[in-house]
């Protein structure tokens, strides 16, 4: 510790420069014990060996910046958060709800003689800025808190000066803090962001059955030819105190069925689901084994959609929606350990599946409104959008991760839930797409039209002002999309927005009240941004209960997303609108006797999804793929494989193997005559 004499002080007067290293010192402020915020927030913190450097004039002071930081986060912050992980910077980790940052913004120090000159006192002033965004970096909440404090006095002919800056800096800190943890109880931002958080309640998982771990390979499998379909081997999960200490995030899970397995392509896979993975609960009823897993699989259909809760060890608890698939009946393997894996073979047809595409996103929104009585039922929204979120996370067409789409369907599709999930559009970059399935209402200023708004679950319609508070304007996802990043932009809506002042419509119709979307309350600014919506003009948006059942808008967008849409390899934008366009309006004269006519607002020319039959015979590695798996299964020989292999490298292909490659033609019958 340096130790200076008072004269030493007073000649710092007269330009002599000085440095004053500061020292973690103790401080008296207790945290405030508010109401923590509900929310799993990530603090950036520094490096505990971070210092700060303030110059002031001629004096130099060195704080121990991350020392102080990750103290007094951990100490008042753990208060202010339902639950806080320190982390130094990106990546974020996953399963947080936000990330905030603490910085000091300024320090400055005030020296006071005391004792006639012989003595010392100082003031620190300080500045706190804080920050709370998504994990996506949209801000949510940004605060400031400033205090001051002043030393103790000293009376001696040797001051330590530095002891009284440390702890005159020390408890202004930390009063700082304290205001902080205070201002996040009281931000209305922060409550308003923490209400619209999604989260499945936790399920009390009864103890699990003594047996011995074993996985259940019939899961896998499938339990008869076009039974329901998981693609994944677990085994039976116990409470383990070493999981619960690295889960993070997660309520305490004392049983459910440990994920040993997941195939690749499988539908599991395709949902998120990885191996490690615990999964609790099923449609919300809880998973406490293996084996009641199975039976729940078992007593689905084919084409299910699963609402599956489960924990991931560091990141916590997750929920995913996954959609069963079907696999002929494979004979039960025996009981094996954990560590076995368990494998499926694959039909001869299949072939390896591309990745994920790294730069894409979606938000998909589908709501029926069947829990609420005071708002006219749709029949097919909340499925149409299930399907639409299958089709874009599906690798064979839109080949999206999972992790990076957010799906919202009925009670999970809150205002708060649908404002956060557009907010990502701002942010994202590469190529987003966003569906939304629901009503649609107009807000009227006298006789004209000042907004349009899509219907949360949660609404309040009994007045116009109500519902204007309570949805969402279009107005919002306009600025959302005019002011993204991405290279692309694709908005569908399956919702109208007519009515001619009704606040109901005829069965089949999908209007609450007022007009229809058209490009003079929606529209785009920029290339790549691409609105397309399900009807124009005065036209209402119909579902279809007798042949398609389901929207019919979302019927052919799911087709032409398919593939059906595509010349190519990929089906861009202005085909799947085309193709929509002139189905709908088809569709809709010949089944209701009504106009209907998709229109797009916007300009764009990039990719949607793939056509994946054109892709498997277009991609090489692929075909060779194929082939060589009808030559293992011995359907093809090896002069037909060497001479097949030779004709994808040629421009032009006999009809023969086309026909094989793009599935038309099974591989038996491929050996047969080619």
């Amino acid at each position: 510790m340096k130790k200076f004499a008072l004269f030493i002080i007073l000649l710092l007067t007269a330009g002599c420069a000085i440095q004053y290293n500061m020292h973690a010192a103790n401080y008296s402020v207790a945290p405030a014990r508010v109401n923590p915020a509900p929310i799993k927030a990530a603090i950036v913190v520094p490096e505990a060996s971070t210092v700060k450097t303030i110059v002031r004039g001629e004096i130099t002071n060195v704080i121990p910046e991350g020392q102080y930081i990750r103290e007094m986060s951990r100490k008042y912050l753990s208060y202010a958060f339902q639950d806080i992980l320190l982390i130094n910077g990106k990546p974020y980790p996953s399963g947080i709800d936000a990330v905030f940052t603490p910085e000091i913004e300024d320090v400055s120090f005030e020296g006071i003689m005391v004792a006639l000159g012989f003595g010392m006192k100082f003031t620190a002033n300080v500045t706190l800025k804080g920050t709370l965004v998504t994990p996506d970096n949209m801000i949510i909440w940004e605060g400031t808190t400033r205090a001051s404090n002043t030393s103790r006095s000293v009376v001696s002919p040797a001051i330590p000066t530095e002891d009284l800056r440390s702890e005159a800096y020390a408890e202004a800190l930390a009063e700082c803090f304290k205001k902080m943890e205070e201002e996040i109880e009281v931000s209305g931002e922060i409550k308003r962001f923490a209400a619209g958080l999604v989260r499945q309640p936790a399920v009390a998982a009864a103890p699990a059955a003594a047996q011995p771990a074993q996985d259940y390979y019939r899961t896998a499998a499938g339990i008869k030819d076009k039974k329901p379909w998981l693609g994944l081997s677990v085994q039976d999960y116990t409470s383990d105190p070493k999981f619960q200490r690295i889960t993070r995030f997660a309520d305490a899970v004392t049983a459910g069925a440990l994920v040993s397995v997941v195939e690749n392509g499988g539908p599991a896979d395709a949902g998120g689901i990885r191996a490690g993975d615990i999964i609790s609960a099923v449609n919300g009823k809880p998973v406490t084994n293996a084996k009641a897993l199975v039976d729940i699989v078992a007593a689905a259909k084919v084409n299910d959609y699963l609402d599956i809760t489960a924990y991931r060890p560091i990141t916590g608890k997750y929920n995913k929606y996954v959609k069963l698939g079907e696999k002929a009946e494979m004979a039960a393997a025996p009981a094996a350990p954990a560590v076995q894996q368990a494998t499926v073979p694959a039909p001869v047809e299949d072939v390896n599946l591309p990745p994920y595409r790294e730069d894409a996103y979606a938000v998909v929104i589908g709501i029926d409104y069947k829990g609420r009585s005071d708002v006219p039922h749709l029949n097919y929204a909340a499925q149409d959008a299930k399907n639409i979120y299958s089709i874009l996370t599906d690798k064979r067409y839109g080949g999206i991760d999972p992790a990076n789409t957010t799906l919202l369907i009925n009670e999970k599709a809150t205002r708060n839930g649908i404002i956060a999930a557009l907010r990502n559009i701002r942010t994202w970059k590469g190529y987003i797409y966003v569906y939304y399935s629901g009503h649609g209402a107009p807000i009227t200023e006298g006789d004209a039209y000042k907004d349009a708004v899509l219907i949360p679950y949660d609404a309040v319609i009994s007045d116009t002002a109500s519902m204007d508070e309570t949805s969402v304007r279009l107005s919002y996802l306009q600025d959302m999309v005019d002011n993204s990043k991405a290279e692309g932009v694709m908005v569908a809506l399956d919702a109208c927005f007519t009515g001619g002042g009704k606040s109901i419509v005829a069965k089949g119709g999908k209007p609450l009240v007022g007009m229809m979307v058209n490009r003079e309350l929606i529209k785009t600014s920029g290339s790549g941004k691409v609105i397309l919506t399900s009807s124009a003009g005065n036209q209402q948006s119909w579902e279809d209960d007798s042949e398609y059942k389901s929207g019919i808008f979302s019927h052919f967008l799911e087709e032409g997303m398919k593939g059906v849409a595509g010349s190519t390899v990929w089906v861009n934008v202005k085909e799947l609108a085309a193709y929509v366009k002139d189905n709908v309006a088809k569709a809709a004269h010949r089944l209701k006797g009504e106009e209907q006519e998709p229109q797009l607002i916007g300009d764009g020319d990039f990719a949607v999804s793939r056509n994946w039959e054109k892709f498997k015979v277009a991609d090489t590695e692929l075909a060779k793929d194929k082939l060589k798996k009808a030559f293992t299964a011995g359907l093809i020989n090896a002069d037909q494989l060497s001479r097949a292999v030779g004709e994808l490298s040629n421009k032009v292909r006999t009809k023969l193997l086309d026909a094989f490659l793009d599935g038309s033609l099974d591989a038996k019958n491929f050996g047969a005559l080619y």
